[in-house]
């Protein structure tokens, strides 16, 4: 089973009739390949088409429990529902910082850069990366996140850490979804890497 049926069959897991509108919408979109740990999600809406199977898998996310278990985690509370972890920022005193002058300098052999982005208005930087396995890299850095949502149903998650950053990993069938953050700076990394590579990937970045 190719990455777009694997993608179509989570998002039909979701069970969400009233979403079959967008399903059928967005599907137009769908690259060849696409990674269904991308059910994160974002601040904004739409707007560009080479992440917007990510931006569809977040709204499909956003189904929250009645009751939800409260947890302190980083600088945001991390709200626990039946099928995603909502995290809340808890202020924004931090310092403040600009993604814009943050390049990649490390990036694992085998991938090619397939697409790019800083968006000056959200103050957030998109790095797509892909092996000619099939095998992709996504790098997301965003300022001021106020709140994301990353799906519980399909994964594990467990602490990680990079230096002095101290994140957390969802891990799903093969793929992970890493999240860290430094002053006002999230940052997600999705991928296949190992954690050694992830280290490597987070500290190419150069924030210290």
């Amino acid at each position: 089973m190719n990455n777009k049926r694997k993608a179509k069959k989570i998002l039909r897991a979701f069970g969400k009739e009233t979403y079959k509108a967008r399903i059928a919408y967005v599907d137009s979109f769908l690259p060849e390949k696409v990674s269904y740990v991308r059910s994160i999600s974002y601040r904004h809406a739409l707007r560009r088409a080479a992440i917007v199977a990510l931006v569809l898998i977040m709204i499909m996310a956003l189904a929250v429990s009645a009751y939800a278990a409260v947890k302190h985690y980083l600088n945001y509370t991390k709200v626990v529902h039946s099928d995603n972890d909502e995290y809340v920022l808890n202020d924004n005193s931090s310092n403040k910082l600009s993604v814009e002058t943050i390049e990649l300098t490390y990036v694992p052999e085998g991938y090619e850069l397939e697409y790019y982005d800083y968006d000056q208005q959200f103050d957030e930087k998109t790095w797509v990366f892909a092996r000619t396995n099939g095998e992709s890299l996504i790098i997301i850095l965003s300022t001021d996140l106020d709140r994301f949502n990353i799906d519980n149903d399909r994964s594990v998650s467990e602490q990680i850490t990079v230096g002095n950053l101290e994140g957390i990993k969802y891990s799903f069938d093969g793929e992970i979804l890493c999240v860290f953050q430094y002053e006002n700076m999230v940052i997600r990394v999705i991928s296949t890497l190992d954690d050694n590579e992830i280290v490597r990937l987070i500290n190419g970045l150069n924030l210290s």
